[in-house]
């Protein structure tokens, strides 16, 4: 009969082996890291792209020189098309605006 010591030790060793059988080389797993580095890199990239996209139409936002009646510049009411218009980069002072009519009940 067998020892159980000694079976329980070769069933160890056994799942031991197949374990470092299914690890992952040192190769390939600096080629997942520079994979994920060079995905990183691109990321910020984008990140850096929009950012500067934003900066530069908060800055002709700020530049378009908006007055409320009264002539400050400090707090300014507009509405939401107004505000669409000023994100898309539309100069609001020489935009023509219509005279829209809505229906009442």
């Amino acid at each position: 009969m067998a020892d159980p010591a000694q079976a329980c030790f070769d069933e160890a060793h056994e799942t031991y082996d197949a374990a470092i059988a299914n690890c992952p080389s040192q190769e390939s797993v600096d080629a997942q890291a520079a994979a994920i580095t060079t995905q990183l890199e691109a990321d910020i990239l984008v990140i850096e792209q929009t950012l500067a996209i934003e900066v530069a139409k908060s800055e002709q936002i700020r530049d378009n020189n908006i007055a409320n009646d009264s002539g400050d510049q400090r707090a300014v009411k507009i509405d939401a098309a107004e505000l669409a218009m000023l994100l898309n980069g539309i100069d609001i002072q020489s935009a023509r605006r219509r005279k829209r009519f809505r229906k009442t009940d």
